[in-house]
């Protein structure tokens, strides 16, 4: 049996993007897209809930890149997607 074909780098991607629309379902919105979509929002909350679910995107990715460069260097064993999200940094939503 060949060894089980290592996870691409699409396959990280769109777990990520899942785990980031699952993070703002938790609001009660469609999608990541559509609660930063409220970052110019004149309701205080929804304005923040849409800085704070952008910033935290934008510390995933920023993660996300680093460790996966990491892992091309072979300077870190290769995680599987499921390991991978529960690396990421975790989501805190305004008060």
């Amino acid at each position: 049996m060949p060894p089980p074909v290592p996870p691409s780098i699409d396959d990280y991607r769109y777990a990520i993007q899942d785990h980031f629309d699952a993070t703002a379902r938790q609001r009660g919105y469609d999608s990541g897209a559509t609660c930063s979509s409220y970052a110019s929002s004149t309701v205080p909350t929804w304005a923040a809930q849409a800085a704070a679910l952008i910033a935290w995107r934008d510390q995933v990715w920023t993660y996300t890149y680093a460790e996966l460069a990491k892992v091309e260097a072979g300077e870190r064993a290769q995680p599987s997607v499921n390991a991978f999200i529960g690396e990421l940094p975790a989501m805190v939503w305004p008060a």
